[in-house]
């Protein structure tokens, strides 16, 4: 690994250890046997700077990405799902928020026109990423939005269970 660490946490048993890094990356050391495994995960997306373990095996975390990513282990891999805010995948594609600070950069503007107004709840990056209850996280950012996201229907628009 040759990258900063931007957060890391333990799982809610205490038997894995989670963290992701500065180059998009999502590494997790589990830690249950004397043979510690670790696995890694790279993704296309912004870095993240926090993230919630909604339990042993699913983590949701938030960046300079400005959305939620979510982050599943299945049969003992850990991999990237998908982006949990919808919106941004309807009308970018994946590319808003890297297109976004890309053209503000171009044109040197400092105020956002319409076509420069990210399709996510978030409109800069998330900071902070809490668990309210076991059907609620929130996120809040640098756009100084704090979003409440009911996991009981996120995981029913997507057939996801969590």
């Amino acid at each position: 690994m040759s990258a900063w660490v931007l957060t890391i946490k333990w799982s809610p048993s205490g038997n894995k250890l989670a963290w992701f890094c500065q180059n998009s990356s999502f590494h997790v050391l589990d830690c249950a046997t004397e043979q510690h495994r670790e696995h890694s995960v790279n993704f296309t997306l912004l870095p993240v700077r926090d993230f919630v373990w909604l339990n042993e095996d699913t983590v949701v975390g938030g960046g300079y990405d400005c959305n939620l990513l979510l982050f599943k282990c299945e049969s003992g891999n850990w991999r990237y799902v998908k982006t949990l805010d919808n919106r941004r995948e309807n009308k970018t594609g994946g590319g808003g928020a890297r297109s976004f600070f890309q053209n503000k950069s171009n044109m040197g503007s400092e105020t956002a026109s319409e076509d420069q107004v990210l399709p996510t709840r978030h409109q800069n990056a998330i900071s902070v990423v809490k668990r309210i209850d076991n059907n609620t996280i929130s996120s809040s950012g640098l756009d100084g939005n704090l979003v409440v996201w009911d996991l009981r229907k996120l995981g029913q628009d997507e057939g996801f269970t969590f």
